[in-house]
């Protein structure tokens, strides 16, 4: 060995700082997918705890201008994570007396998502359409995607609080 040079089990430093350099990546790529892992864990835990989302509210409903004149998109949320999608040319009040789960032209899905996101499908006897979008202060900014005419579009959904009646 030549004095002033630095070798490591007969390793020029180049090769020591490559695998030094490769572990630090290895790492870094091993942080960022444990990073996604629990994101998606957190997720799907949301979706399996069955509960909603504390930023959406379930004291009213959300209105969005429909496809068609005259008509608006609605969504009624539960407590337990369960959202019904329908659409009426009525106003809040008049929907808000007969949107249910149980309601035989409404779309029902089950919510996934955090404080800010949230997706879901609502299936009716039509067939089902995508929500998918970000929770704001006043409302909901959703992408639609139907898989019964293959029309997608973007809304926002403002909440208004309704009273619902009674269940007998």
């Amino acid at each position: 060995m030549r004095p002033g040079r630095i070798e490591f089990s007969g390793r020029p430093r180049i090769a020591i700082w490559f695998d030094i350099h490769m572990k630090n990546r290895c790492i870094g790529l091993i942080l960022v997918l444990l990073a996604s892992i629990a994101g998606s864990v957190e997720i799907f835990a949301q979706a399996n705890a069955g509960g909603l989302p504390a930023t959406i509210r379930t004291d009213g409903v959300y209105q969005a201008p429909g496809s068609k004149p005259q008509t608006f998109g609605y969504l009624r949320f539960y407590g337990d994570g369960t959202v019904v999608e329908a659409s009426s040319t009525g106003t809040p009040v008049d929907v808000a007396k007969w949107i249910s789960k149980s309601h035989e032209y409404s779309g029902v899905g089950q919510v996934t998502g955090d404080a800010k996101t949230i997706a879901f499908s609502a299936k009716s006897k039509s067939g089902v359409v995508d929500f998918q979008g970000r929770v704001e202060k006043d409302g909901l900014s959703l992408t639609t995607y139907s898989h019964i005419n293959r029309f997608r579009g973007s809304y926002f959904y403002k909440f208004v609080p309704v009273a619902f009646p009674s269940a007998k």
